[in-house]
């Protein structure tokens, strides 16, 4: 009988670790931009302004790092045994301000190396403290004196472009190196392509490998020869020749877009994304996939909530996803489920708290919590009511309700529903409105 409880504790004890936990979250302010680690305990969350988070502890625990200073943090890169070099832009008018940022305590104390004026970069690339690489708006620059001067080393008008801005970098190699790259040029109207470029001399020169019709916004080689890149339409592009051809295999619903990736070996990856297209109201949707078979397959958690904005793994199955709110969550490798603590209160409007947002509803929703009926009255007869759909806390939208054109009270059964908490989406023909509701 001992032995009985001890496996059904171990598989509790299972249940409840195989999803993603919070880690740390922040109101009101704060976007989480990128979160790297630089070994299995340490790592940093940098992003807008002032807000630097460290861990020392695998993500156990976050503790914020005073950074004065205004800048947003795009990239950064751990160096050596105790640098980190980072960048970042202040939109100051109509005229952006870049600088290169060092610290040589892991995060704690920094100093500005270099500043550049109409610039924006997205992507940073160090070999070692002093040789290093940024690119951005229309440049790939490079420093042989640990970011004090700087040389251009190619430029998309370089190509015959117009303006165009690299998006990021990706070294397998001392000598091998990737970009990716987004140029413009007019020619009988505006015309777009998306370019692959590769260095084969440590990044001196760079050569077009190739162009793509989707906006790419993730690259990451895990050997000389095998990569993937991840862009619009939900596509993860993967190469097994160094780059020269490319197999492309969708995640999600083709209006998402990949933001972040993070491949672990050759045959797992996370990757996570949002749609595409702009959504003007309600909390926004995203995802987050998994693959354990190179990207041929994929696991996805398809949801609504406060936006992703960088994933992370440490290994193949201990990773953690960052975004708006200072948000952080861990997981141990299970992707499809989210914390029973998530906070839903906060993903229609990050300013302000919940009973801010009841006042401004155009619905009413009883009873709440519910034993299974729930009475929802629109409180504006002049706007109607065009669809019901009710999510669970993982997302997934598991009922669906017609338009309702001619009622101000709508019925719904959720008597079939588990106990716990459900989003109801009520799509009204001026707004959105999503509000918690609870069957008990």
């Amino acid at each position: 009988m001992k032995i009985y409880f001890l496996i059904i504790f171990v598989l509790l004890c299972a249940n409840v670790q195989g999803q993603w936990v919070i880690k740390h979250l922040d109101i009101p302010e704060g976007i989480g931009q990128v979160i790297k680690f630089k070994n299995d305990t340490i790592g940093l969350l940098m992003g807008r302004n002032d807000y630097l988070l460290k861990t020392e502890n695998t993500g156990e625990s976050w503790n914020r790092i005073p950074f004065d200073n205004e800048l947003f943090i795009t990239d950064f890169q751990f160096v050596g045994d105790s640098s980190v070099v980072a960048i970042g832009y202040n939109n100051s008018g109509n005229n952006f301000i870049s600088e290169l940022l060092r610290s040589n305590d892991l995060g704690v104390t920094w100093t500005t190396i270099s500043s550049f004026k109409e610039q924006q970069f997205s992507s940073i690339h160090f070999s070692n403290i002093d040789s290093g690489f940024i690119a951005g708006r229309n440049s790939i620059y490079h420093t042989t004196n640990a970011g004090i001067i700087w040389d251009t080393v190619t430029s998309v008008t370089d190509f015959g472009y117009e303006v165009g801005d690299f998006i990021e970098l990706a070294f397998p190699s001392k000598k091998v190196g990737y970009a990716i790259a987004q140029g413009f040029h007019q020619r009988n109207g505006i015309v777009i392509n998306s370019i692959l470029f590769k260095s084969v001399d440590a990044g001196n020169t760079w050569d077009t490998l190739k162009t793509f019709s989707n906006h790419l916004a993730s690259i990451q080689f895990v050997s000389k020869d095998t990569g993937f890149i991840g862009g619009d339409n939900s596509l993860i592009y993967k190469t097994q020749d160094g780059g020269e051809t490319w197999n492309t295999k969708h995640i999600t619903k083709p209006i998402h877009a990949i933001t972040s990736m993070h491949f672990t070996s050759n045959n797992t990856g996370y990757v996570s994304g949002h749609p595409s297209l702009f959504i003007p109201e309600g909390p926004p949707p995203y995802f987050i996939a998994k693959t354990i078979d190179g990207g041929d397959t994929w696991t996805t958690l398809d949801t609504i909530g406060i936006t992703i904005n960088d994933i992370h793994f440490i290994n193949d199955k201990l990773g953690f996803v960052a975004g708006n709110l200072m948000l952080i969550m861990k997981t141990n490798g299970i992707i499809d489920k989210l914390p029973e603590n998530y906070p839903w209160h906060l993903i229609k409007d990050p300013n302000h708290l919940e009973e801010n947002i009841v006042q401004k509803r155009q619905v009413l929703v009883s009873p709440n919590p519910t034993t299974g009926i729930l009475s929802i009255q629109n409180l504006e007869s002049s706007k109607k009511i065009m669809a019901l759909s009710i999510y669970n806390t993982s997302g997934q939208k598991i009922k669906i309700a017609k338009p309702f054109y001619h009622q101000s009270i709508i019925n719904v059964n959720i008597e079939d529903f588990e106990l716990g908490l459900f989003i109801l989406k009520i799509e009204l023909s001026n707004r959105i409105e999503f509000i918690k509701i609870i069957k008990n």
